[in-house]
C-alpha cells in the first residue's frame, strides 16, 4: 500500500501525497520487476481466496444438506442455518487474515478490487498500477473457482452455483446496494486505520492482517443472510463467469466500490484532516517566531511501519546500517577496555 515512492500515484491525497499526474503513465509507475512480483501475488493470492471460501461453502452446503435431509427426507427446501452462516464468514475472515500476512510485503495485500479502487481515488497507488492490480484479482479468482469446478462433485456446485452472491427474497435492489456500500466501507476503514494511517501504533500495525480479517468475518455474519456478502467485485465476479447467473451482478459491483473510498474518507476527513491542518500551522508559527536564519522544528506524523514495499526496504536497510555501526562502537569500547586506559584500540578493520 503505496506511500511516497516511485510507484505510488503522485497526486494531492491523503496523508501527504503530492501532485504529478505527468507521472501517473510513466512506465516506472507499473513496469519492472517489482511491480511484475506484485501483480502476480494479486492473482495468486486472490486464486488462494476463492478456492478456500468457495470450496468451504460447497463443503458445508454438502454436509448440513444431507443431515438435514435424514432427519427431514421429504425435505426440499434445505437453506443454509446459522452454523453454516459463521463457519463461511470465519473461512472469509480468516482467509484474507492469512493471505495479507503472506503478500502483504510484496503487494500491499490488496485481494479486493473495492480495496484497490479506494487507494486508486487516495492516491495511495497509481491508477495504472490499480487497473492491473484489478485485473489480476479477477482473473486469480476465476481461476480459484475453475477449481472448486473441478474438485467439488457437480451436484453441489451446481445446488451452490459455486457460491454465487444472491439478494434475500424481501430486499429490495437499493437496500442491497446499501448493505454491500456499508459492508465494504467497515473494511476500508479499517484497512485505512491499522495499515494506511502513519500515525497508527507499532502493534496496530503489525496485526493489521488480522484486524482486517476480523472486519471481513464480521461483515460476512451481518451479511450472508441478506446478499450473500460480496464486498469484493472479484468474489462476485468470478461464480457468476461459472454459474452463467448475472442477476444483480451490478449491485456487488456499485455498492463496493462506492462503499470502498466511502469507508477510506470516513477514517482520513474525521481524525487526520485537522491533524495535518495543525501541523502545518504549528510549523509555520515555529517558522515565524523562529531566530533570523533558522526555522522551527515541523511536527511530522511518526510511522512505526511503512505502508509501501519500498520504504520497508529501506527502513530495514537503515536498521541493519545502524545495527552494524552500533556492533562495531560497542565492540571497539570492548577492546579499549581490555587493553587498559590510554592504549590505542584494536582495529576493527
Amino acid at each position: 500500500m503505496p506511500s511516497n515512492s516511485s510507484d505510488e500515484y503522485n497526486m494531492r491525497s491523503l496523508y501527504g501525497a503530492k501532485f504529478q499526474l505527468a507521472d501517473t503513465f510513466h512506465p516506472k509507475q507499473y513496469l519492472g520487476y517489482r511491480n511484475y512480483k506484485a501483480y502476480i501475488a494479486e492473482a495468486f493470492a486472490t486464486f488462494w481466496f476463492l478456492l478456500i471460501t468457495i470450496g468451504t461453502v460447497c463443503s458445508f452446503y454438502d454436509a448440513t444438506a444431507q443431515a438435514y435431509l435424514i432427519t427431514n427426507p421429504a425435505a426440499s427446501d434445505f437453506k443454509p442455518d446459522s452454523g453454516m452462516v459463521l463457519a463461511v464468514a470465519l473461512a472469509f475472515g480468516l482467509s484474507i487474515a492469512v493471505l495479507v500476512s503472506s503478500i502483504s510485503h510484496i503487494s500491499g495485500g490488496h485481494i479486493n478490487p473495492a480495496v484497490t479502487f479506494a487507494l486508486m481515488v487516495t492516491g495511495r497507488i497509481n491508477l495504472v498500477k490499480g487497473a492491473i492490480y484489478i485485473a489480476c484479482q479477477l482473473a486469480g479468482a476465476v481461476i480459484g473457482v475453475y477449481m472448486v469446478d473441478a474438485l467439488w462433485p457437480d451436484n453441489i456446485t451446481d445446488a451452490m452455483a459455486f457460491g454465487t452472491n444472491g439478494l434475500s427474497g424481501n430486499l429490495t435492489k437499493t437496500q442491497g446496494v446499501f448493505l454491500e456500500f456499508f459492508g465494504t466501507a467497515i473494511l476500508t476503514f479499517t484497512v485505512f486505520g491499522t495499515v494506511v494511517d502513519p500515525k497508527g501504533s507499532y502493534f496496530i500495525h503489525h496485526n493489521a492482517p488480522l484486524t482486517i480479517g476480523f472486519s471481513v468475518f464480521l461483515a460476512h455474519v451481518m451479511l450472508i443472510p441478506m446478499t450473500g456478502c460480496g464486498i469484493n467485485p472479484a468474489r462476485s465476479f468470478a461464480p457468476a463467469v461459472l454459474s452463467g447467473n448475472w442477476d444483480d451482478q451490478w449491485v456487488y459491483w456499485v455498492g463496493p466500490m462506492l462503499g470502498g473510498p466511502f469507508g477510506a474518507f470516513m477514517n482520513y476527513l474525521p481524525f487526520n484532516l485537522f491533524d495535518e491542518t495543525n501541523n502545518k500551522e504549528n510549523a509555520k508559527a515555529q517558522d515565524e517566531d523562529a531566530p533570523d536564519g533558522t526555522q522551527g522544528t515541523q511536527v511530522t506524523p511518526k510511522t512505526h511501519l511503512p505502508v509501501n514495499v519500498d520504504d520497508r526496504a529501506k527502513v530495514k536497510n537503515s536498521h541493519a546500517v545502524d545495527m552494524s555501526n552500533q556492533a562495531v562502537m560497542t565492540h571497539s569500547e570492548d577492546s579499549v577496555d581490555r587493553r587498559g586506559p590510554g592504549r590505542p584500540p584494536v582495529s576493527t578493520c
